[in-house]
């Protein structure tokens, strides 16, 4: 019985509902971040998303924010073969959303970045320029239909591979993964 209820409760979590899930202000995420490559790296990522467009209830086809302008701020530490390894990354980008219509409160993205990372303690020391692309996914809770929410907070999680420039080490890219808090201003 207790299962039961369970699935219940869950089930009435996750159903969709009419929220518009990709039509706000502003969002900005901080979340626990791995980095890996060469080294097994830990930190942090910081993102600020503003999505850009409208949706026009009135429109037979709705316009979404579906293109966003991304400033992306991370770093990492850790250790390899004895060395402390530390590392940071500041890039802008753009993200597509998929439109809202076809998931309501999950929101998957693909983002592309570029920037700058800071590398020491490793043969990778250094500035460097870098490339970014990946793919992300935002849990939003239901939004009441018709109502707007001044401040929506979810879950965002992402995963990007990451290229650097120069140097002379044979491994320039690592994977990034990211999970963490987003919280989204003006949700309409």
């Amino acid at each position: 019985m207790g299962t039961r209820r369970s699935w219940l409760a869950f089930l009435v979590l996750v159903l969709p509902a009419a929220a518009r899930a990709d039509d706000h202000w502003a969002d900005a995420s901080a979340s626990y971040s791995q980095a890996a490559g060469f080294s097994q790296l830990k930190g942090g990522q910081f993102a600020l998303t503003v999505p850009l467009g409208h949706i026009d209830r009135l429109a037979p086809k709705k316009k979404t924010k579906n293109w966003n302008v991304t400033a992306d701020y991370s770093f990492h530490e850790g250790t390899h073969d004895d060395a402390t390894i530390a590392q940071k990354s500041a890039a802008l980008g753009v993200r597509w959303s998929i439109p809202h219509q076809y998931h309501k409160w999950n929101v998957v993205f693909l983002n592309g970045l570029v920037g700058r990372t800071w590398t020491e303690g490793s043969s990778l020391d250094g500035k460097r320029w870098a490339l970014g692309g990946g793919v992300g996914w935002e849990f939003l809770p239901r939004a009441k239909e018709n109502q707007p929410e001044p401040i929506m907070v979810g879950y965002r999680s992402q995963a990007e591979v990451i290229f650097m420039t120069g140097g002379g080490h044979p491994n320039k890219a690592y994977i990034r993964y990211s999970t963490g808090a987003v919280i989204r201003i003006g949700e309409r």
